[in-house]
């Protein structure tokens, strides 16, 4: 009997624990924003080559599937939309996993892969809403910004608009394919 006592103490306790630590998660953390983002060149979604979660897989641009390695996940302490946010921007197939800059270069053309995230600066992205010139494209989009390569943003080499095409860092010339517009994933 006094060993059920201590055994449901401990699972009292552990519990307790467990309560707390997701209550304190949930409250300082969790995803602002949980979605695609699109090229407003091509319509289509940043994602990860065949979905492949190895470090220094590029990232390309692809028709929006529904897959995971297309969902991209934005934590920021004041919350999403907004303007000059300044997060990472972790892949909802493998959270441990960020967008970032191959050998943290700061070119123009400089190729954008999926790594482990770390928290280094090639890995950090501002985020800064646009407004549609006459209509272009919706309100609410956003240039990305590499802050490791600041003012270079997230573009798609040479503007091509096929599957598989490259995300790079450029200077802004404030073209379509550097805006990007956030859209909730499609239901799976």
């Amino acid at each position: 009997m006094k060993w059920h006592r201590s055994a449901l103490a401990c699972a009292a306790v552990l519990t307790a624990l467990a309560l707390t630590a997701l209550t304190t998660m949930t409250a300082n953390a969790g995803p602002s924003f949980l979605g695609y983002w699109v090229n407003e060149n091509a319509s289509k979604c940043l994602g990860v080559l065949d979905a492949n979660m190895a470090n220094g897989t590029p990232v390309v641009q692809w028709g929006c599937d529904g897959t995971p390695n297309q969902d991209w996940i934005i934590a920021t302490p004041n919350g999403f939309p907004g303007n000059n946010i300044q997060t990472p921007l972790r892949n909802a197939q493998n959270s441990t996993k960020c967008l970032g800059v191959f050998n943290s270069a700061t070119g123009d053309g400089a190729n954008l892969v999926i790594w482990d995230c770390n928290g280094s600066a090639d890995q950090e992205w501002d985020l800064q809403q646009v407004t549609a010139p006459g209509g272009s494209y919706p309100d609410g989009c956003y240039t990305i910004a590499n802050v490791n390569a600041f003012p270079k943003v997230l573009g798609i080499f040479d503007a091509n608009p096929a599957n598989g095409a490259q995300a790079v860092i450029w200077d802004n010339l404030h073209h379509l394919d550097q805006i990007w517009c956030p859209s909730p994933p499609p239901i799976r």
